[in-house]
C-alpha cells in the first residue's frame, strides 16, 4: 500500500479506498464492503419509497408488469387494489431502510447489519401483505357466500 504525504492515513478517503501501486499505475480498490452495502441500502430504500408513494397516490390498474402481482392478489380486482394499498403504506416504511444506508455511508455500520435489516424488513412486509390479503380474500368470500 502506498501513502500519499500530507493526507490523513494515506489517502483523501481512507475509510474506503487504498492506493495500490501496479508498476506505473496507481489503482484505487475497495477498501471495505461496507460501503457496498450502504449503497445498495439506499437504492433499496429509494425504490421502496418511490414504489409506495406510486401505490399510494395512483390508482394502479390490474396488469402483467407493475404492482404486487402474487396469485392471491391478482385473482379479483378487489384484491388487487387492497392489497396495493397495504404493500404501499409497508413501502414507504421503506424510508427507514434509506435512512439508515445514508448513515452507514458516514459512520461505520456492520455491513452484515445493514444487509440482514434490509432483507428482514423487505421479507416482513411481504410476509404481512400476504397474511392480510389471505385474511381480506377469505372475508369477501364469505361475504359473498352470505349474500
Amino acid at each position: 500500500m502506498m501513502r500519499i504525504p500530507g493526507t490523513k492515513n494515506g489517502g483523501p478517503y481512507p475509510r474506503y479506498f487504498t492506493i495500490v501501486s501496479n508498476g506505473a499505475f496507481k489503482i484505487y480498490e475497495l477498501k471495505k464492503i461496507g460501503m457496498i452495502s450502504s449503497i445498495v441500502s439506499i437504492v433499496i430504500g429509494s425504490v421502496l419509497l418511490i414504489i409506495g408513494l406510486i401505490f399510494k397516490y395512483f390508482n394502479i390498474r390490474r396488469n402483467s408488469l407493475f404492482g404486487y402481482r402474487t396469485f392471491l392478489s391478482m385473482k379479483s380486482v378487489s384484491n388487487w387494489v387492497f392489497t396495493n394499498r397495504i404493500f404501499a403504506r409497508f413501502a414507504i416504511i421503506g424510508i427507514v431502510i434509506l435512512l439508515v444506508g445514508t448513515i452507514s455511508f458516514f459512520i461505520h455500520i456492520n455491513y452484515r447489519f445493514i444487509i440482514y435489516g434490509t432483507l428482514t424488513l423487505t421479507l416482513i412486509f411481504i410476509v404481512v401483505t400476504e397474511i392480510r390479503l389471505k385474511r381480506f380474500d377469505e372475508n369477501s368470500r364469505a361475504k359473498i357466500k352470505r349474500d
